[in-house]
């Protein structure tokens, strides 16, 4: 029995519609980008979820992007010009073109959809059997997109390419993602073994320097700033809420939609957003963001003024959701790491990723804060 067969053993789910329907588009997606670029790339990857697949999309970098982008230099980076670029080569949320595109078509959002309402199924488990399942089954779409990867790159576009002179690696990326991970991923794929010696080489390299970035880097002083300096524009923020369809957004911030047939609860989507951003006009919002941005993660702690002032808009946001729509229900959080940022999501079920995280982190480091501003709405 082979591995995947082992992991899809005992689920009534369709993983070959799964592999096939992200191979087909994800071709289609990969050709589009070597097809419209001019520029040199040297990755093409899937960027999804992490623990989950509730997003999957192309991105990408060429050399020249990178170039560019390694010339930008903070005021406490220590690294030089080849130093950051190397360091910021396998990044993918520093590509430049990173997010470009948010999707691979609405045959592949129907997929992943599937994919999500059939891992909720194990809600109904013991915590151990839930968690069991549910991490088997992740590693079996997992599994089964790397498949639809190596599809890809058997594929003559890819092919035709390796066998010239334009060289780039195709993987699977996902946020907070080891090495190790994403070397083995470039290793099931299918990529040149010489492309895979490379690679592991300059992800070795990177995380080098990133230690050393951490070590070396300088401090700024911090701002400041009082909360009375912010409260303004607390009263200034003035969401607008409304529900489309089957979506409540909250312009210009997040939008949720509704849980399977369920017209009282939500599922997140594009559901967090940066404090910092409400403050863009601030006088002195470049000095703050100059400073959280170079924090690393080390992100802001209770009673800061910048948490503070996340705290008082998540308080306007849920008390205006609970007024406006006292039926619906919800969780909004306020997560203290970088970046600090509002996020909204139903009460039952799994936690989103970004949540997840946080309680992870706020396990194993001090700095780190997770407020609960409501558990959940009046039902």
């Amino acid at each position: 029995m082979s591995v995947e067969d082992e992991l899809e053993q005992g689920f009534e789910f369709d993983f070959q519609h799964v592999e096939d329907s992200i191979a087909k588009h994800t071709l289609r997606a990969f050709s589009d980008i070597l097809t419209d670029t001019t520029e040199t790339v040297y990755c093409l990857s899937l960027y999804y979820t992490g623990s989950s697949f509730s997003y999957l999309f192309p991105t990408y970098n060429t050399e020249q992007a990178l170039l560019k982008q390694s010339k930008k230099k903070s005021p406490t980076d220590p690294l030089n010009h080849a130093q950051r670029a190397l360091r910021i080569r396998w990044s993918p949320c520093d590509f430049a073109y990173h997010a470009d595109t948010e999707t691979l078509g609405e045959e592949v959002e129907k997929v992943l959809a599937g994919i999500e309402a059939f891992a909720e199924s194990f809600s109904e488990l013991e915590s151990d059997d839930e968690y069991e399942q549910y991490d088997r089954f992740y590693s079996a779409i997992h599994a089964r997109v790397i498949n639809a990867l190596k599809q890809v790159c058997m594929q003559q576009l890819i092919q035709q390419r390796w066998a010239g002179d334009q060289i780039f690696l195709v993987n699977l990326f996902c946020g907070d993602q080891s090495n190790e991970a994403r070397i083995e991923n470039a290793i099931d794929i299918g990529n040149p073994e010489w492309m895979i010696e490379k690679y592991q080489q300059q992800e070795n390299e990177s995380y080098e320097l990133l230690s050393y970035k951490m070590k070396n880097r300088i401090e700024l002083p911090e701002p400041t700033i009082t909360l009375d300096e912010l409260l303004p524009w607390v009263d200034r923020y003035q969401p607008k809420i409304k529900f489309n369809l089957d979506m409540l957004s909250v312009s210009p911030h997040f939008s949720l939609r509704y849980r399977g047939d369920d017209p009282v609860e939500f599922e997140a989507v594009n559901n967090e957003f940066r404090v910092l951003d409400m403050l863009s006009d601030h006088p002195r919002y470049a000095e703050l963001q100059q400073y959280y941005q170079t924090k690393g993660f080390s992100g802001a702690r209770t009673g800061e003024p910048l948490f503070e002032f996340g705290r008082a808009l998540a308080s306007k946001l849920y008390e205006q959701l609970k007024e406006q729509y006292p039926e619906k229900k919800y969780i909004v959080a306020l997560i203290g790491i970088q970046p600090i940022a509002i996020t909204v999501f139903r009460p039952e079920g799994r936690l989103p990723n970004n949540i997840r995280n946080a309680r992870r982190m706020a396990d194993s480091r001090e700095e780190f804060e997770l407020l609960f501003v409501q558990n959940e709405a009046d039902e």
